[in-house]
């Protein structure tokens, strides 16, 4: 499969907080969950384009199984405690990934990240966070 999925801005949208921020954590978990059932998308009609047509339902279930492996690698339900003091990067983190909503799933192989993303990476290398 051709389609490269950022795996550096999924990490970096995958930071968030510990309960001290429930609203920011809510906003992130909501668009964390979006993104990741676009992603599905995404691979589905990628799949389709490669094989000319219908993704056989054995193969879709396939493709489903790694979309949420993806997820579950860069979007983890337990937050790391090492993040709970970090409501700016949530929110960042945030942005960005309702920014990779918007983006058409043709565009993601050639996409320049948005610069979201690219704060958020910069925040949390900043401090230490992140290498």
């Amino acid at each position: 499969m051709k389609m490269k999925v950022l795996p550096a801005t999924l990490v970096f949208a995958s930071l968030a907080l510990s309960a001290s921020a429930h609203a920011d954590v809510a906003d992130y978990m909501k668009a964390a969950g979006a993104f990741c059932d676009k992603l599905k998308v995404c691979i589905s009609q990628e799949m389709e384009k490669e094989m000319g047509g219908e993704v056989p339902p054995q193969m879709r279930g396939m493709v489903e199984g790694m979309a949420d492996q993806m997820c579950q690698q860069y979007v983890p339900e337990m937050f790391e405690e090492k993040f709970a003091a970090h409501e700016d990067i949530v929110e960042k983190s945030t942005e960005c990934l309702n920014e990779m909503l918007d983006v058409d799933c043709s565009d993601f192989e050639d996409l320049n990240e948005p610069a979201s993303c690219k704060e958020a990476e910069s925040m949390a290398k900043a401090r230490g966070l992140i290498e």
